[in-house]
């Protein structure tokens, strides 16, 4: 599999479609596709899409968001991982793990202190393969009029450190408006 990293403003019209086609493949009951390559919000210019191809063809992908984090005085730098997928004639190859892979080397990289991630519960031993952990911290995220709310605890959250800081105790406060 080549693996190629992009930033979300790079990507061009042909990559647009081959992305959408990936993700109404690997998400079919989510309608927001038919549309659009982004789930809960657009990506920022600089967030990162990680891409894995096979044979010519888009097959897996991890979309990296960067977000700052504050958590009582102390502010971090974070990777939120989101839409990880494979193309789901292609599940079990390995391609999705080796993406999140490069994805945390590219927070490494990034400067983030700790990768990010909601999945449903099945999913945990999944990730944890990769170093994430359950957290339990209260999630508030951001409106863009600056007011900031509770996100809604439906999925867990998981945390993988990216550096020798301890993940930190109490509300976490991130920059944007959903993830």
């Amino acid at each position: 599999m080549r693996i190629d990293v992009t930033r979300e403003g790079d990507v061009e019209e042909r990559l647009d479609r081959a992305i959408q086609d990936l993700q109404r493949r690997a998400f079919p009951h989510e309608a927001r596709f038919e549309t659009s390559r982004h789930y809960v919000h657009p990506a920022g210019p600089d967030d990162l899409r990680v891409l894995g191809w096979s044979g010519g063809e888009l097959v897996a992908q991890v979309v990296g968001f960067w977000i700052h984090a504050r958590a009582g005085e102390r502010t971090l730098r974070l990777l939120g991982l989101g839409n990880v997928c494979s193309d789901p004639d292609r599940k079990g190859q390995g391609f999705a793990g080796q993406l999140i892979e490069r994805t945390l080397e590219e927070a490494r990289r990034g400067g983030a202190d700790f990768a990010l991630l909601f999945c449903r519960p099945a999913l945990e031993s999944y990730y944890a393969r990769f170093g994430f952990v359950k957290v339990a911290n209260p999630i508030l995220l951001t409106r863009p009029d600056g007011t900031t709310y509770t996100r809604e605890a439906r999925d867990s959250r998981m945390a993988a450190p990216l550096t020798d800081a301890a993940w930190p105790e109490g509300p976490l406060v991130l920059d944007v408006d959903d993830f």
